[in-house]
């Protein structure tokens, strides 16, 4: 479905946000998400950051942006003129072809709730709301659950089996990266870290390896020496730094091993 496209060529082309109605969202130029909160006549058109209840910093003002440039409220706020729509969505978006929902995975509890709340908003006329229940979000009516939002770290901190959840529950979850494209520009988002690549030997920690290599091989000829004779250690050829140890930089013995 087109909703759920990872690109950013997904979202429709960019038109000018003063032909949006009321309560329509739409990503800025810039990358903002907005929503439409007045569209009137005679230039009378702005619109907020969604959501409006992000910021609880009573200092913190958040300042609306006209949509009509050279209109009234245009002297006053700065004008966001073009923007890329979301769509409007159906129940039936968000149903796979199986029938069931969708479940997805978010680092933490404040971004679940708000891919939650922004879903619940781009669905205006379906009857769906998002609620919390057992420690996770919920895209429903009540009666049906259409998305499931996992998390796992409350907003308290609390850390969230979720690999036990998942097998009690035989759910397959994908990650909240895989999901619309339109949850990237919920605020706090942040892209998924890349994988770190395992750690590669140093020159150092193998010429260490093969020098403890060495040693213990001395100390077994040492062990097994008849009385009388005294064994000499194999000698340890010592690596320049930097430089990577060959099999024939190693004593005999501590390449035989």
């Amino acid at each position: 479905m087109a909703e759920q496209a990872r690109s950013i060529e997904a979202l429709p082309e960019p038109a000018f946000t003063e032909t949006f109605p009321i309560d329509v969202l739409f990503v800025s130029m810039e990358g903002v998400l907005y929503q439409v909160v007045l569209a009137e006549g005679a230039g009378f058109r702005k619109a907020e950051q969604w959501p409006w209840s992000t910021s609880r910093v009573a200092s913190e003002h958040r300042q609306p942006v006209a949509l009509v440039p050279g209109s009234f409220l245009a002297r006053n706020y700065p004008v966001v003129e073009k923007g890329r729509r979301l769509p409007t969505l159906t129940r039936s978006a968000f149903i796979d072809s199986e029938g069931r929902p969708a479940h997805f995975v978010f680092p933490d509890e404040q971004l679940a709730k708000l891919a939650a709340q922004l879903d619940a908003t781009l669905t205006p006329q379906s009857g769906l709301a998002a609620y919390p229940d057992n420690q996770r979000w919920l895209l429903g009516d009540g009666q049906h659950i259409f998305r499931v939002y996992h998390y796992a770290v409350t907003g308290t901190g609390l850390t969230i089996d979720l690999a036990r959840r998942y097998a009690r529950e035989h759910i397959k979850v994908r990650d909240c990266s895989e999901g619309p494209v339109y949850w990237q520009y919920i605020p706090g988002w942040k892209k998924p870290a890349a994988a770190q690549p395992a750690a590669t030997p140093t020159t150092e920690s193998k010429a260490l390896t093969a020098e403890t290599a060495a040693v213990k091989e001395s100390k077994k000829e040492a062990a097994i020496t008849p009385p009388g004779r005294v064994s000499s250690p194999a000698p340890v050829q010592k690596v320049p730094s930097g430089e990577p140890l060959s099999p024939a930089a190693l004593p005999e013995s501590a390449s035989a091993t």
